[in-house]
């Protein structure tokens, strides 16, 4: 029970609400019942989001090329005394093909997108999760998020700073504004995942 505790409160201080957690608590589904691979994998992994909420959003694969580093970890220990650094780098030999597959749930205010990302051989490697203003998939704000969104790309390519190193934060900073002025409060990302960073 203290585990199921320690889970809620870290849940909630993450943003979501009592009736999410309440549902994920009640209505808990063993993983070994899911039918969907992905969503069993999910289940596993993430014990307080009710699957039965989520929504598949999309899936592909990425190539990890031959030759080519795939990722890097740099990690640190103590040994008798002493701090050693480990770097680890994977360089396939041959192209890997790993999949992905994206879901989405809604709670309150706000909105999560978690990516499954899978190794080339099927395992799980990681399930990475962000935050997002919930307004992004309420079809009552769709025509006006999606104006003003092509609205802020016409201004930057206009004024040369679209797809450009930080041009991100400047896209957020527009379409905030924009929204603002149409009545409809939006929070960024950077401002639902502090901490994070973006470029």
């Amino acid at each position: 029970m203290s585990e199921q505790l320690k889970h809620y409160v870290r849940q909630r201080e993450e943003g979501h609400t009592k009736d999410f957690l309440f549902a994920a608590m009640t209505n808990r589904v063993d993983a070994s019942t899911v039918l969907d691979a992905d969503l069993r994998m999910f289940a596993t992994k993430r014990p307080l989001v009710p699957v039965s909420w989520l929504k598949r959003e999309a899936s592909g694969t990425t190539t990890n090329k031959a030759g080519q580093v795939a990722w890097q970890s740099v990690s640190t220990s103590f040994v008798d005394g002493q701090t050693v650094t480990n770097e680890s780098a994977h360089i396939p030999k041959v192209d890997e093909v790993c999949r992905w597959v994206s879901y989405t749930v809604v709670d309150g205010e706000i909105g999560w997108k978690y990516v499954l990302k899978y190794n080339a051989d099927g395992s799980l490697d990681y399930v990475h999760d962000s935050k997002c203003d919930g307004k992004e998939y309420d079809p009552k704000y769709e025509k006006v998020i999606a104006d003003v969104e092509a609205e802020v790309t016409a201004e930057m390519k206009r004024n040369g700073t679209f797809g450009k190193f930080g041009s991100l934060h400047t896209a957020w900073r527009l379409k905030k504004n924009k929204l603002k002025a149409k009545g409809v409060e939006w929070r960024s990302p950077a401002e639902l995942n502090p901490g994070r960073i973006y470029h």
